[in-house]
């Protein structure tokens, strides 16, 4: 697995990155070489907030924890993919074989009217909302897009405030 590091107003040293590295290894079984693990490390103060997201044939596993030491941060991220990875193994099978998903191109757009922290471009593909639903869960969003498999309609799946999901539908407007 390809790790890539991302620091934020914080240094680590290389014994460390290569600590994290052989943590993550332990999720060599789930994955093959090919797949990518993006480890995102920022410090506020006194904690250490570690962002990792593991990508392989078009799925993404996230997982974010905060907290005194980043290789504890590591550990408790490996235990996070580790469930999210098993509880779904089957659903899993059956969407690597599709090779569905959305990936975002990060860019920054100047706007003069409105404070845009940033722009995502989505590429969408067709799939069901069980499929959209899993991939927002995998991913740890409250919201994810998608293109209806049924519909070819781009579709938003959200998780409510009474824990149900929700589904909006695009339709053009008539002038």
């Amino acid at each position: 697995m390809k790790v890539i590091f991302n620091l934020r107003k914080v240094d680590i040293s290389e014994r460390d990155k290569r600590l994290v590295e052989k943590k993550l290894t332990r999720l060599d079984k789930f994955f093959s070489s090919d797949a990518t693990a993006t480890v995102t490390v920022s410090k506020t103060r006194e904690n250490f907030t570690v962002e990792t997201t593991v990508s392989e044939k078009g799925m993404h596993f996230r997982a974010e924890r905060s907290g005194k030491s980043a290789t504890m941060c590591v550990d408790e991220i490996i235990d996070l993919l580790t469930r999210q990875i098993r509880k779904n193994k089957t659903r899993l099978e059956k969407r690597l074989y599709q090779g569905a998903t959305m990936n975002f191109d990060n860019e920054y757009m100047d706007e003069d009217s409105y404070d845009i922290a940033r722009h995502k471009t989505v590429e969408l593909f067709p799939m069901s909302a069980d499929d959209a639903i899993l991939e927002m869960n995998m991913l740890g969003h409250s919201f994810f897009m998608f293109l209806n498999e049924d519909t070819n309609s781009v579709c938003v799946v959200y998780r409510r405030d009474d824990g149900d999901y929700g589904v909006l539908q695009s339709k053009i407007a008539e002038s």
